[in-house]
């Protein structure tokens, strides 16, 4: 009898201490979540010198969500890095969830810190209602919406350009290449150009655009992420997604992806804090 007891004590802890070990780090994983920020350094030799050490912060994926009261915690973060310009790569406001404060709140703040510019992601374009009401914050917040359009940025005698590719539909819609050589703005061989896209998983079109730097979010840092490994799924179903997070370069372009800072499904990020992003141009 003692020993059926002391084997099936065994049995227990082989299974046991396996699943206490999983929900141990899965636990640890969804409550390592402040907010944190990433900072790259991109050098070009199409940037002009009037450019050099301009600053650049990147945010994406809000979601609606709060950090902080009246969104300090953000807007604490946004300061410190001193921004010359921010840019918002969709999915701001999220459709389940459509508190305009969040935004209307984090809007007012950003543009006493910077110049403000944006382009609409799947969330912002699941209705025409939503669609409408971000456009109307836009304004009145004085934010320029960059959907299917560019601005020339000066310093000095120096320009660059800041362009945006509205992103094209909810989320059932499938973009093609038709879609993107029509709309992506047009931008001179020898001007230094940002491209703000929704999308990750779109850097094959634009390696073959004049475009330097891409900036996008969408994935959510693949919601899951394993130490050393990466994103496990995004927030469309996809599978251990490409571009998750992170920079990558293909032909003269390089893209950003951003983690972005909220979420927009019952999956909670695991191992996978909200960021915001900060770049530094450097002439090459």
């Amino acid at each position: 009898m003692k020993k059926q007891f002391k084997f099936k004590k065994i049995i227990f802890l082989l299974i046991a201490m396996p699943l206490i070990s999983i929900s141990l780090f899965l636990i640890i994983g969804i409550f390592e979540n402040q907010l944190g920020i990433t900072t790259y350094e991109y050098k070009s030799n199409k940037i002009p010198e009037n450019f050099n050490n301009y600053s650049i912060v990147q945010i994406s994926d809000l979601h609606s969500s709060y950090f902080g009261k009246e969104q300090d915690e953000l807007i604490d973060a946004v300061s410190k890095s001193k921004p010359d310009l921010i840019l918002l790569t969709g999915d701001m406001i999220d459709r389940k969830n459509t508190d305009y404060n969040s935004v209307s709140i984090l809007f007012e703040k950003l543009v006493q810190l910077a110049p403000v510019y944006a382009i609409s992601g799947n969330h912002e374009l699941e209705s025409d209602t939503i669609y409408n009401k971000m456009n109307t914050l836009y304004l009145t917040y004085g934010i320029t919406l960059l959907d299917n359009k560019s601005t020339q940025i000066s310093r000095g005698n120096s320009k660059i350009q800041i362009a945006g590719l509205k992103h094209w539909g909810s989320m059932s819609y499938k973009c093609t290449s038709y879609y993107v050589e029509k709309n992506t703005p047009h931008l001179e061989n020898n001007t230094f150009g940002i491209l703000l896209n929704h999308r990750s998983d779109m850097l094959s079109y634009f390696s073959k655009s004049n475009y330097s730097l891409v900036l996008s979010g969408h994935t959510h840092g693949g919601i899951i992420r394993l130490p050393y490994f990466g994103g496990l799924i995004n927030n469309d179903a996809t599978l251990l997604p490409k571009y998750d997070s992170g920079i990558f370069t293909e032909n003269q372009t390089t893209l950003i992806v951003n983690r972005g800072l909220g979420n927009s499904n019952f999956i909670p990020r695991v191992y996978n804090p909200p960021e915001i992003i900060h770049i530094l141009l450097k002439v090459k």
